[in-house]
């Protein structure tokens, strides 16, 4: 999954509010997460221990080989869920 992956991402609140598409582009993990690779392209990647007011990538897709869709999950200083974004970003 090299090469300069560019899209745009949209995101959701916790009261279902979705945002206008921004541009965005593709952050890999951190250090410290695990990934499975799983058929058909997802893999789902997370660090052995979720860290408040952090967010972390919950699964990507390889849809086809210059195609992907990767989900972000954040959560607030109090450790409440924040925001659900979707990334669909393509070489």
């Amino acid at each position: 999954m090299s090469g300069n992956w560019q899209g745009t991402a949209v995101t959701m609140t916790p009261d279902f509010k979705i945002s206008q598409p921004v541009a965005t582009q593709l952050h890999w993990v951190g250090e410290g997460h695990k990934t499975f690779f799983l058929p058909d392209g997802v893999s789902i990647s997370c660090p052995g221990k979720v860290s408040v007011g952090t967010s972390f990538t919950a699964a990507n897709w390889l849809v086809k080989a210059s195609e992907m869709q990767q989900l972000l999950v954040n959560y607030d200083e109090c450790g409440d869920f924040s925001a659900l974004t979707l990334e669909l970003l393509y070489l």
